[in-house]
């Protein structure tokens, strides 16, 4: 078991019904004219329903993200993760939005955060350590139909993977349904996409290779907090590199 108290953190928080929040804080990315952007949270038009939102100095906002609490089910739900223009893009506003989540996550002793990511963005959120969550046989053989017709010339070690992904596109499209009903063979399935993005998210790849390599689909993703714990020093790394007073630490 993780224990739930495993955070060290100066940021301020606030209580708005039975959610902590992050309270607002600003992070060294400046704008054009050299401001550093502010981080706001506010709550959204439903209860624990809410909204990050990245701002200039002068309340223009650059980046959004929406999310409601699901504490049934202990998870943080993302409905819509954008930022607005393309300048503006490669900053590491995604970032701290994904940040944002994994303090709240911590503090309200949550889970799991889970997303449907865009096609384009599957690669950028593999990178903030989420992994594929698929469920259905669409998904999967969407995914893994990708993943099988990439050409392995350039990256060789992509060849067992890609192989592994074919044979299981042509095991499960006669199946009608039947793996997504094993949760091994589901799992099995996950694990290649997983596999497929540890290999490429390790690379710099151009706009045009993250074209050639993505994917035609998007799909569910998730980051679980076992994972954030596994991989605490990477975060905590991030949190170091936008000035945000936070720490993940060890279990007690």
């Amino acid at each position: 078991m993780i224990n739930s108290i495993i955070s060290f953190k100066k940021i301020p928080f606030e209580k708005i019904d039975n959610t902590k929040i992050v309270k607002e804080y600003s992070i060294p990315v400046k704008d054009n004219q050299g401001y550093d952007y502010f981080v706001r949270i506010n709550p959204d038009y439903e209860k624990d329903k809410f909204e990050t939102s990245i701002d200039t100095i002068g309340f223009d906002n650059v980046a959004k993200n929406k999310f409601a609490v699901d504490f049934k089910n202990k998870e943080i739900k993302n409905a819509g993760m954008d930022v607005w223009k393309t300048a503006d893009r490669g900053k590491g506003l995604g970032v701290v939005l994904h940040l944002n989540n994994v303090m709240e996550l911590m503090e309200n002793d949550l889970k799991a955060i889970k997303l449907y990511s865009m096609a384009d963005a599957v690669f950028f959120h593999a990178k903030c350590k989420f992994k594929p969550d698929l469920k259905d046989q669409e998904d999967v053989l969407d995914a893994l139909f990708a993943i099988s017709k990439k050409d392995y010339s350039k990256y060789p070690e992509l060849k067992q993977v890609v192989n592994l992904a074919g044979e299981y596109f042509d095991e499960v499209y006669y199946t009608i349904g039947n793996h997504c009903r094993d949760k091994e063979k589901l799992d099995y399935a996950n694990m290649i996409v997983q596999k497929y993005l540890d290999i490429m998210t390790s690379k710099r790849l151009s706009q045009q290779e993250k074209l050639e390599y993505g994917f035609a689909k998007g799909f569910d993703m998730i980051l679980t907090k076992e994972r954030i714990v596994e991989n605490k020093e990477f975060f905590n790394n991030l949190f170091k590199k936008y000035n945000i007073d936070y720490e993940i630490k060890d279990p007690q």
